[in-house]
């Protein structure tokens, strides 16, 4: 029938399960990042896949399916917040910090002093960018406009993708 059907391609070879690899492999990844020691979890996945041959795996629900969804989003979530972590020094935005700080005493905090924290502005502005808090707006005109070599009259509401606008 398929390998939906009865897990098997049409040589009778069971299919490796994704989501279990990718399991395995981060386990290992991060087990041999942190301890330097090897657990061999891809291995044990492998041997436990030929001790399985004669049996036949069950067809996935649609509840194994979102979860497999929903392991991949977590992994990109994991890649993309440790891409940024080594890309992004925190360390100088900690000092840009400690610099202020120090340099404001007992001040009170105010707008022109804030002015002063670039580095921070910048981060703001950046997730912002990033991670849109609204993924569009609305505006509209007040007088007539020409957009796109057409003719808008006054009034027309315009839909901004701001989302779209900061994904490039």
């Amino acid at each position: 029938m398929g390998f939906w059907e009865d897990g098997s391609d049409n040589d009778g070879c069971f299919e490796t399960d994704v989501v279990e690899w990718c399991h395995r492999f981060t386990t290992d990844s991060i087990t041999h990042f942190t301890t330097g020691k090897r657990i061999h979890a891809i291995e044990a996945y492998y041997n436990e896949l030929l001790a399985a041959q004669n049996r036949k795996p069950k067809k996935p629900s649609e509840n194994d399916l979102r979860d497999a969804s929903k392991f991949f989003k977590s992994i990109k979530t994991l890649i993309v917040g440790i891409y940024f972590f080594i890309i992004v020094p925190p360390w100088r935005l900690r000092v840009e910090l400690d610099a202020f700080f120090k340099k404001m005493g007992d001040r009170r905090l105010d707008l022109e002093s804030l002015s002063d924290l670039v580095y921070t502005d910048a981060i703001i502005k950046e997730s912002f960018r990033m991670f849109t808090p609204a993924p569009y707006t609305a505006r509209n005109s007040t007088a007539e406009d020409i957009v796109a070599d057409r003719v808008w009259p006054e009034g027309t509401q315009y839909i901004i993708n701001i989302h779209g606008l900061n994904s490039y």
